[in-house]
């Protein structure tokens, strides 16, 4: 059986409202650093499974510069997670600081895709990005 990708870009955006909705409540109930660690086991984890299936299925290689660059992915995550942490528990609120880091992606997605993969930006893909940010500017500014 083949799982189609949007099931993946799916899966993906549950686990990222997940992630967000998780730092907020772990936030002011743990030292933030400590909160880092364990978020760094559960990655490990995962990890680890993702791993042994790979092997399992015959599907796993690596490169050095695939593996580099993972590496990197889990490192800036692990730094924005934890300033994620500490924003919350200096106060900010998650109706604000959520959507404005999820169109941060969005933007970063659409230069880093065009200067780097040489994805195709029309239009519509601009458009988008403009309401995105409009939208985002408009929850930022009705907060109490």
């Amino acid at each position: 059986m083949v799982i189609p990708a949007g099931a993946f870009v799916v899966l993906t955006a549950v686990t990222y409202v997940l992630h967000s909705v998780f730092v907020k409540y772990s936030s002011g109930k743990i030292d933030p650093y400590m909160a880092l660690f364990y978020w760094s086991c559960g990655a490990f984890i995962v990890g680890v499974a993702s791993l042994l299936f790979g092997k399992y299925t015959q599907q796993s290689f690596s490169t050095l510069p695939g593996s580099a660059f993972a590496m990197a992915a889990g490192f800036v995550i692990s730094i924005g997670s934890l300033g994620y942490l500490l924003a919350f528990q200096r106060g900010v609120d998650f109706s604000f600081a959520t959507p404005l880091v999820n169109i941060s992606v969005v933007i970063g997605g659409l230069v880093f895709g065009y200067l780097l993969f040489k994805d195709d930006i029309n239009v519509m893909r601009l458009a988008g990005a403009v309401l995105g940010c409009l939208s985002i500017f408009l929850l930022t500014r009705s907060g109490g």
